[in-house]
């Protein structure tokens, strides 16, 4: 028998039992929708945190500092020799220390960065307004907090002139007014970051050195690829810094989210497997009632082979129709949990963005497993089927 010959008989199930067929193509279908969308779920809330983090060229940077090691210095000597590791592309040094913002008729104690040119695309900060600072200006950049704090908003902060103090005072003591410096200014502030918690400051690192000639926080280090920073931070590590590397951070975050994709998608096979059970009982529903039938087949000339094949092409029929039905569950609910949650961000002013997101290969990936479950299904009612002695099914009542 031909296979057009086979599937045209494997599609009499919609005539004759039309509606049970069409429950288990549901059933199949719920099953389907409940794993690509939960896992969907997996996949966006991952998408949505990696771009929080991870911001073009701060995924190739590396943070050192000399740690709890009191031997270990941050110099400008330090930062000549890290240059000449292989694979550096860029190196920014930080200082951070207490800062005091004055601005009209406030005085807020606010965290003081000195920074290099670098430091913002390193970092991965994003500006709401604005832009960075120039290193040959006495200019200033903020957070959103401190903009709040001032009782302005992002874009009525911009142009503003402030004062800034450096607190220069050992940790754990209390601060007097011989340790707190003012910065040669006042300061014009040029950019606010997207920081709505935080009370940061930004201003050229020459300027910190105006009131500190302690050594650097940190500093930044921009390398080429995955392996040299591999192989920079083994290094640094070894000669007794401390490093840290974003690169590590994403790593964790992607097998917390691959066991948190799996989990989602256990609880959708759940569904899959009642449906499965489900179509099972449809199958062999089917074998009993053509069983005459099948012995009238046999009784023509149809072979075993052919008897089974048209079986397993009725469940895959039956758990394709369910894969695309899954699918369009799936995306439609996902486009509307999307549109849900954007709205919502933006009538209360958060940040649109979709919670869910369905890769297509992933969308490939359900509907051949639908089919395999299907098949798989479909093998045991099918090999009965091609068993059946035609003298007996001619009997059949």
């Amino acid at each position: 028998m031909k296979w057009q010959d086979i599937f045209r008989l494997a599609t009499r199930i919609f005539k004759t039992r039309l509606l049970r067929v069409m429950l288990t193509i549901l059933g199949i279908g719920v099953g389907i929708g409940a794993i690509v969308f939960l896992v969907s779920l997996g996949y966006g809330l991952q998408r949505i945190t990696i771009e929080s983090i991870a911001k073009s060229e701060s995924l190739y940077t590396l943070d050192v500092t000399k740690g709890e090691s009191e031997l270990l210095r941050l110099t400008q000597d330090t930062v000549e020799k890290v240059k000449k590791i292989e694979g550096v592309e860029k190196i920014c040094p930080v200082m951070v220390l207490p800062g005091q913002l004055g601005y009209q008729n406030v005085l807020a104690d606010v965290v003081l960065y000195g920074i290099g040119e670098d430091y913002f695309g390193l970092e991965g900060l994003e500006f709401l307004v604005g832009g960075p600072v120039d290193q040959q200006q006495k200019e200033v950049v903020v957070s959103k907090a401190v903009a709040s704090l001032l009782k302005l908003t992002p874009k009525e902060i911009i142009g503003q002139q402030v004062s800034i103090n450096g607190v220069v005072s050992e940790a754990g003591e209390a601060t007097t007014a011989a340790q707190v410096k003012a910065l040669s200014g006042p300061f014009k502030v040029v950019g606010v970051v997207d920081e709505p918690e935080s009370l940061w400051m930004f201003v050229p690192i020459s300027s910190v050195r105006e009131v500190s000639s302690a050594d650097y926080t940190r500093l930044k280090v921009l390398l080429s690829s995955r392996q040299t920073l591999v192989a920079a931070q083994e290094k640094l590590k070894q000669e007794g810094y401390q490093v840290e590397a974003l690169l590590d951070l994403l790593d964790q975050v992607n097998r917390v989210f691959r066991v948190a994709k799996a989990a989602l998608a256990a609880l959708g096979f759940i569904a899959l497997t009642v449906a499965s059970i489900g179509m099972f009982n449809t199958m062999t529903i089917s074998l009993l009632e053509r069983t005459r039938e099948i012995g009238i087949m046999k009784a023509v000339g149809i072979r075993r082979k052919d008897v089974f094949n048209l079986f397993l092409a009725e469940a895959g029929i039956v758990g394709l129709g369910g894969a695309v039905l899954g699918l369009i569950f799936a995306f439609t609910l996902s486009g509307l949990v999307n549109l849900v949650i954007m709205s919502a961000a933006k009538h209360y002013g958060g940040l649109a963005v979709a919670v869910t997101y369905i890769p297509p290969w992933f969308a490939l990936v359900a509907v051949l497993f639908a089919l395999a479950v299907a098949l798989l299904t479909g093998i045991y009612p099918a090999w009965r089927a091609a068993k059946i002695n035609p003298v007996d099914a001619l009997r059949y009542e």
